[in-house]
């Protein structure tokens, strides 16, 4: 294994890269092969090869990071989510969903903040071998390559797969919007905001830290503003770790959307 990291930064993409690909190898071992699965108390599921990836990830990152703290979707009232320095926020599988039931959609998200912001993110579809990475400062990559937001400068026409009872409603008519495929993963539903492939999304609120943190990164590192429908960014591991509504968009529209989403949920 890599040589042990003390600082932030210090943190490196390419050892977060090459861990979520294995975890990607460890999830893949159980995907369309009827693992096991549990209900969450809040009726969510969470399968074995949830708790497997989430138990390498924190194994390896923490030894190589040590002094950074932790949270993930199963672990979320760990004692090691406080820290002084940069915290890991990770989401094994994120639409476990879509894994149990076979579909591609889903990732595994691993996150770094520092001050309530992302710093560095990871995201891998390991079903469809897309990974993307970024770094505070230095852009956002899919597969190597540097991506950006749409350049559209409305909402007109835009593809998005955010939830129809949002986009149907009265304040979205005008726009034609090119309504897609739900994508299980609300992570990976960001990233394509992030690479262009959707002009942008929104998100119902109880989406939590996990999902957001990497995605959060892509996104701005990208071109374009995830933040609550009153424009401000979100702020993670503040006590609550569930947000409320969300949008995701290029800068250029973003204020249109905040306004429209408003409308809806006033």
């Amino acid at each position: 294994m890599t040589e042990l990291f003390a600082t932030h930064s210090d943190i490196s993409l390419d050892l977060i890269e090459d861990l979520a690909r294995e975890a990607g190898e460890i999830a893949l071992n159980f995907f369309r092969r009827d693992p096991q699965v549990w209900t969450k108390g809040d009726d969510s599921p969470v399968s074995e090869a949830d708790l497997a990836v989430d138990a390498f990830l924190k194994k390896t990152l923490l030894a190589n990071h040590p002094g950074f703290g932790w949270v993930s979707e199963e672990s979320a009232s760990a004692p090691d989510r406080i820290a002084d320095g940069p915290i890991f926020v990770v989401d094994p599988i994120d639409g476990t969903r879509a894994f149990v039931q076979g579909t591609t959609n889903w990732s595994i998200s691993i996150g770094v903040i520092e001050n309530s912001r992302p710093i560095a993110g990871v995201l891998y579809c390991p079903a469809l071998d897309e990974l993307y990475r970024a770094r505070r400062g230095e852009g956002a990559e899919l597969n190597g390559e540097a991506i950006t937001v749409s350049a559209a400068k409305s909402p007109h026409g835009a593809q998005t797969s955010g939830p129809r009872g949002l986009l149907n409603d009265k304040e979205f008519f005008d726009l034609s919007l090119d309504l897609q495929p739900h994508i299980a993963s609300l992570a990976y539903r960001l990233a394509q905001v992030a690479d262009g492939r959707q002009g942008f999304t929104l998100a119902k609120g109880n989406s939590h830290d996990w999902d957001l943190v990497a995605a959060d990164l892509l996104v701005h590192e990208a071109g374009g503003r995830l933040t609550g429908i009153d424009g401000k960014e979100l702020q993670y591991n503040e006590g609550i770790l569930a947000h409320p509504a969300l949008i995701c968009a290029p800068a250029a529209f973003h204020a249109d959307l905040c306004h429209r989403v408003a409308a809806v949920l006033s």
